[in-house]
């Protein structure tokens, strides 16, 4: 892609909460000349979330990535595929970890 762009905002509330997001832009991207489709890949946005709590050594994260399940593709090698590869759409995440 000719034009990328990416923004993270981070914060916490306290000791225990935090919160961030990532935005992404990446723009369309061109074709091998001897690529028989389309003449572009489509651009595309994407905002991902992750909320936190610690408390006594155990660490919880719920993330969503890909909120607004934005439609992703990465290209593919003419004459292989016929589309592009898909990304996921939205993705929510669950983590617990504990320090020892």
């Amino acid at each position: 892609a000719h034009n990328w762009a990416k923004i993270a905002y981070y914060t916490s509330f306290n000791r225990s909460w935090s919160l961030s997001f990532i935005g992404r832009y990446v723009g369309s991207k061109k074709r091998a000349w001897y690529d028989y489709r389309d003449d572009k890949v489509p651009s595309y946005k994407t905002l991902d979330t992750t909320l936190g709590y610690k408390k006594n050594g155990f660490n919880m994260k719920l993330s969503v990535k890909n909120i607004f399940d934005e439609d992703v593709r990465y290209p593919s090698e003419p004459y292989n595929y016929d589309g592009d590869f898909p990304a996921d759409g939205r993705t929510v995440m669950f983590t617990l970890t504990k320090a020892f």
